[in-house]
């Protein structure tokens, strides 16, 4: 026959009374502000309202964003609020992404500066970064956007500078003073500086 001591029905009694306090206590699900998949990662860099956060897994990307709410005298006002996240290619290539999904419950939301339409298309060169934002609707509701991401690795092109006639110019900080081929990926932008002859 088990005999237990006063002092451990004690201890045991304890602990039980703990457990039904800390059960009783609030508890919400703690958003996400980091996640990565397959060599693209979500960073949440500026957060809406309580609840707001990321998901990424099996290249489908989610974007919540809730209202700021405040309470007086039993009314509730909400304000619209705005959840931003990086997206950064980690994966050693460019890629050509395309966006494919749905905005619900209102609000708006924009991937790479342009107002998000399913499906869209972005060039996402290595180590490079993409911001996506999510404004949510003045209300109570979750403003999500859920977009599924195809990656399609960047076509690679060359590119050909003549040498310039009356003046001088620079790719990329490089002056040109003979032919240059150039070959990067199809999402490569250069940068051009000319200087007029004298």
């Amino acid at each position: 026959m088990l005999t237990i001591d006063m002092g451990s029905k004690r201890v045991i009694s304890f602990m039980l009374a703990l457990v039904m306090v800390f059960s009783l206590l609030p508890w919400s699900a703690t958003p996400v502000h980091a996640v990565e998949y397959n060599g693209l990662s979500a960073e949440m860099t500026e957060g809406g309202g309580e609840g707001s956060g990321v998901t990424l897994a099996e290249d489908v990307l989610t974007v919540s964003s809730y209202a700021t709410s405040t309470t007086s005298c039993n009314n509730t006002t909400y304000t619209a609020a705005t959840t931003k996240v990086t997206l950064t290619n980690n994966t050693g290539k460019d890629l050509n992404l395309t966006f494919t999904g749905s905005l619900t419950n209102g609000g708006s939301a924009t991937i790479g500066g342009t107002n998000f339409s399913s499906p869209m298309s972005k060039n996402l060169a290595s180590g490079g970064s993409i911001e996506i934002s999510v404004t949510s609707a003045a209300n109570a509701n979750e403003t999500k956007l859920t977009v599924t991401i195809t990656r399609e690795e960047a076509a690679k092109v060359n590119t050909t500078f003549a040498v310039a006639e009356n003046g001088t110019y620079t790719v990329d900080t490089t002056a040109i003073t003979a032919e240059t081929l150039l070959e990067n990926s199809a999402a490569k932008t250069y940068s051009l500086s000319a200087t007029p002859a004298s």
